[in-house]
């Protein structure tokens, strides 16, 4: 999100250099080791960076502008069977932007500079087939990636389950070091069917495409769009903006929800916005449907709360319990205890094959009640929850289950829209 602000054309004439402020001295190109991003002077929506001519030749790139500070703005665009170490690489599917069926194994690696702790991976285009009915991609027809810190996988779960179906405007972002190398594997049959995007009704395809922005983030960088791309330690994405959407992975309205997956989705407001007056994120459903366990009072179809019937259930059994203690006290402790368990709403939602999002927020559908973990066909009891003031943190967590299991229909995964509210808390 905050990438579109970042490469807005504001030069006819020469590209612009992003990051440098009117009446700023600008950097040489030639005398410095500094990554200086800068966009195309013409209609053309690409991010490059400033280097010398014949440099940019060298990497295979061509010129998008001339840049004030010196050199060309450089964009390099790479396919299958390269080695991506530029600043800025845009990795694409044979033939991009047509279309392609033939059956690949494209593996590229990108082999990380010094100075760099991230990779910013953005998903311009991404047309692949979805996943199965476990929710897992097929094994001939899924983009993985292999990452020193990332080992299992860079969704965070215990399985390499990768991504695959339509993932168009989505980013990641990835830990690294210098000197690493991080692999980018496609593996497509081009036999199996795209499938169709849940806002746009298309006739169903088996040709595939794909066009990923690969940003080296520099760390400590004096380049200020550097230093607004580095997100926090931890988050798999990073929105800046104070309103937006958020989506989980292989999301077209019909492709299960994947398995294995643990990471964290991080907002932060606008720096100019005063944090004092920030009351919390409020976040509501367009798609929601998570899959969960079956513990005792869990009902299907619910928003994952369990009902009153288990609730006096648990409580008579904790009560039950605590008198053979033989004390009061132990009675009135073991009826809290076992009434919490069973209306707490998480013992729904974090059996081992439960998925769920993980936020402390306010339940719009059930005043006054604060809880953590969501899950079910519905975001808490209305569809909207308003979270508890900053650091915004979101985790999404998927359970483990049989490759042989067939989740729900309405098991689709999360489009939710977010607006950080501000005022008088």
């Amino acid at each position: 999100m905050r990438t579109f602000l970042l490469i807005q054309v504001v030069g006819s004439i020469s590209a612009s250099i992003i990051g440098v402020r009117p009446g700023e001295v600008k950097p040489r190109v030639q005398n410095s080791d500094m990554t200086i991003l800068c966009t195309a002077d013409s209609g053309e929506d690409s991010t490059g960076f400033c280097t010398a001519s014949n440099k940019c030749q060298e990497s295979n790139g061509r010129s998008i502008g001339n840049c004030e500070s010196g050199g060309v703005c450089c964009k390099v665009e790479a396919s299958c069977a390269s080695t991506m170490t530029d600043p800025v690489t845009y990795f694409q599917s044979p033939g991009y932007p047509e279309a392609a069926t033939q059956d690949v194994a494209c593996n590229s690696n990108v082999r990380v500079n010094k100075k760099v702790g991230q990779l910013r991976v953005d998903f311009i285009d991404f047309e692949i087939p979805g996943p199965r009915q476990d929710g897992r991609c097929e094994p001939n027809n899924v983009f993985r990636t292999f990452a020193p810190s990332a080992p299992n996988g860079i969704l965070g779960g215990n399985e390499q389950v990768g991504l695959c179906g339509l993932n168009k405007g989505q980013h990641l972002y990835i830990e690294v070091e210098p000197n690493d190398v991080v692999q980018m594997h496609f593996t497509l049959s081009g036999t199996s069917v795209i499938p169709n995007d849940m806002a746009v009704s298309l006739a169903s395809s088996v040709a595939y495409k794909w066009n990923l922005k690969i940003t080296q983030v520099e760390f400590d960088s004096d380049n200020e769009a550097m230093k607004e791309l580095e997100a926090p330690a931890g988050c798999l994405q990073y929105f800046k903006d104070n309103f937006g959407s958020l989506t989980s992975f292989n999301l077209d309205g019909v492709s299960r929800f994947s398995p294995e997956q643990n990471y964290f989705i991080c907002i932060s407001q606008k720096a100019d916005q005063d944090f004092r007056t920030d009351c919390g994120v409020e976040l509501r459903a367009q798609v929601f449907g998570l899959p969960f366990g079956s513990p005792a009072g869990c009902e299907p179809g619910d928003s994952a709360v369990v009902t009153e019937e288990a609730t006096d259930e648990a409580t008579e059994e904790g009560t039950d319990e605590a008198t053979e203690e033989g004390t009061d006290e132990a009675t009135e402790e073991g009826a809290d205890e076992a009434a919490d368990e069973a209306t707490g709403c998480t013992m729904c939602c974090v059996a081992s094959d439960s998925s769920s999002l993980g936020v402390v927020a306010y339940d719009e559908g059930l005043p006054d009640t604060l809880r953590y973990r969501y899950c079910g066909k519905k975001l808490g009891g209305g569809n909207q929850i308003t979270t508890e003031p900053s650091p915004y943190m979101i985790n999404v967590k998927s359970g483990t289950w049989a490759r042989t299991k067939q989740l729900p229909d309405w098991a689709v995964g999360f489009h939710l829209t977010y607006k950080i509210n501000f005022g008088s808390c």
